[in-house]
């Protein structure tokens, strides 16, 4: 369909967006040509046929643009940059291009998903699971989309079993997998596909990055010290006071290290994490003070000692960024360190995976999955060598999460099971859908699709 026209605003034709909702979504930077970001929502008719697609249960080949039979490409990473620029750093690593997945895992922890969604309609039930488990409801959505499709996509033909990863590097030096794929998911659905294989992760990596970075510039930072040193009891110690999962505490604070306000506005990181009342009792608590302001501290001695050239600051993976927006103003403190400590972490991880050369299987951002156990001293060993960072690492199997997930039995009533897709598209899917924006025939049959334009505009 998008071979017959040049771009997808003629394919859509506006205003009557025949196949997806354009909206705009408001960026907060002031930047005028990043200021805005476009989002892309199907129609009704279209998200039926997207969801008749996707849950068909049918296989199929990876094909490229032509519909052409497409091999896999021999290397994960890209060769390439975001700016189309050849790479430098990862030369010589080889990671798998496709992952084996546990199907029956992914089986069951979307039927766990099911479980929880049927809730909904006993509101009572549904926020004691969230809760219990802490979860969200926005996230147990998105992860039975995610799983759904993690699952379509291993049942290609050419590598059954197996899901596809590309990495492409950007700007601040970290890999990020194109597409929906095992980095970017769902914590617990990467734990179901990879269940029984090893996580490897830098423990409190930007925080330890940071606290070190402040050190070599004569700034002591004891409140991070003490989280890096026991980070489980800090944890606890939030969790408990501030009456929170200690899952909800770490992300709490990694929110703070990551420059988040102090606001209580449900758009906001911290209210968002703990809600709006907790958000006002956390900022007077001891233990957040104490890192918050040791956060400050850090970030104001680390960027005040930062050589500036061309307008730049370069970080430890050899990638620089602006300290000033095209229209003169100041970038946010928050996003030149986090580019700083990106860096760190980037450099830190390839250096790791070069120590353990075919036994990594997915490359994340602060760590990695491998095949077997890694002694994490020498990983240690070979990112001191290689960054001047003492950093340790964390060695866990994966387990299968939501093996506790049980609901009450005063909660276990019939709750109708979700349809299957039919050729009638007689379900309910999953995909989001703006109501009442344009009037559609009732049995919501697409348009026809447009002619590309020939110097006349047509009527629809």
């Amino acid at each position: 369909m998008f071979r017959e026209v040049k771009n997808f605003k003629n394919a859509n034709r506006d205003p009557s967006s025949r196949y997806f909702f354009v909206l705009r979504h408001q960026n907060d930077t002031p930047s005028p040509k990043d200021s805005f970001t476009n989002g892309y929502q199907p129609t009704p008719w279209m998200r039926k046929a997207l969801d008749l697609a996707i849950l068909s249960g049918e296989t199929g080949d990876l094909v490229d643009k032509w519909g052409r039979s497409k091999s896999v490409p021999s290397l994960a990473i890209r060769s390439t940059d975001t700016r189309g620029n050849v790479l430098v750093r990862w030369k010589g690593v080889n990671v798998p291009p496709v992952i084996p997945v546990n199907i029956e895992n992914l089986q069951r922890i979307l039927e766990k998903w099911a479980q929880i969604l049927r809730l909904q309609s006993d509101r009572v039930a549904f926020d004691s699971v969230l809760e219990r488990h802490g979860l969200r409801e926005g996230a147990v959505v998105r992860a039975y989309q995610q799983t759904q499709l993690l699952l379509a996509q291993s049942k290609n033909s050419r590598h059954p079993g197996k899901v596809f990863i590309r990495y492409v590097l950007h700007d601040s030096g970290r890999l990020y997998a194109e597409g929906l794929n095992l980095q970017s998911c769902k914590r617990e659905i990467r734990q179901a596909a990879l269940a029984g294989h090893w996580d490897i992760d830098i423990s409190t990596c930007h925080f330890s990055i940071m606290s070190q970075l402040a050190m070599r510039f004569g700034c002591q930072c004891p409140a991070l010290e003490a989280y890096i040193a026991n980070k489980t009891a800090v944890r606890q110690k939030i969790s408990k006071d501030m009456g929170i999962l200690p899952s909800a505490a770490k992300r709490l604070i990694n929110a703070i290290g990551y420059g988040a306000r102090e606001s209580t506005s449900p758009e906001n990181a911290i209210p968002q994490i703990i809600g709006k009342d907790r958000a006002k009792v956390l900022y007077a608590h001891p233990t957040y003070l104490a890192i918050k302001s040791d956060v400050n501290a850090a970030t104001e001695v680390i960027l005040g000692n930062q050589p500036i050239k061309r307008g730049c600051i370069s970080n430890l993976a050899n990638r620089a960024i602006q300290v000033k927006t095209d229209e003169g103003k100041s970038v946010k403190k928050s996003t030149l360190m986090a580019h700083l400590l990106q860096g760190v972490e980037a450099a830190a991880l390839e250096a790791a995976v070069r120590a353990c050369p075919g036994k990594v299987l997915l490359l994340q951002h602060d760590g990695f999955t491998s095949y077997e156990p890694i002694d994490p001293e020498i990983l240690r060993s070979a990112v001191l060598k290689s960054t001047g960072f003492d950093l340790t690492f964390d060695v866990e199997q994966i387990q299968m999460p939501l093996e506790d997930l049980t609901l009450e039995s005063s909660f276990n009533k019939k709750f109708e099971e979700p349809s299957k897709p039919s050729a009638d598209g007689g379900f309910e899917g999953f995909w989001p859908v703006m109501s009442g924006t344009i009037a559609f025939s009732p049995d919501d049959v697409p348009p026809v699709f447009p002619r590309p334009l020939t110097g006349y505009l047509l009527p629809f």
